[in-house]
């Protein structure tokens, strides 16, 4: 994804296929998003984003691949398989 791409993100907000999640998510907030959007069209998950589409960051949460990652294989059942793109863009807003 690029920088540009996830601007538009930000700017269009969330619907049907985009959800923000700030980095204090529990798990199962997670897991509920990727289990509506694993019965539908698919969709995606930004971490680090405010409803209100404003970037909160990530406040330093060591390994969030490894994280998430775990939450589709023990969280979901039966275990999901999803891809992940994780970017470090600074000044994004």
């Amino acid at each position: 994804m690029t920088l540009q791409e996830l601007k538009e993100i930000l700017h269009q907000g969330e619907n049907s296929s985009v959800e923000f999640k700030e980095f204090s998510v529990r798990p199962e907030a997670i897991a509920r998003e990727m289990v509506a959007f694993a019965n539908g069209s698919g969709g995606v998950i930004v971490i680090g984003v405010a409803d209100d589409g404003k970037v909160v960051g990530l406040g330093g949460r060591p390994s969030l691949e490894e994280w998430v990652m775990n939450i589709a294989r023990t969280s979901v059942s039966p275990a999901l398989k999803v891809s992940s793109e994780f970017s470090r863009w600074c000044n994004l807003q």
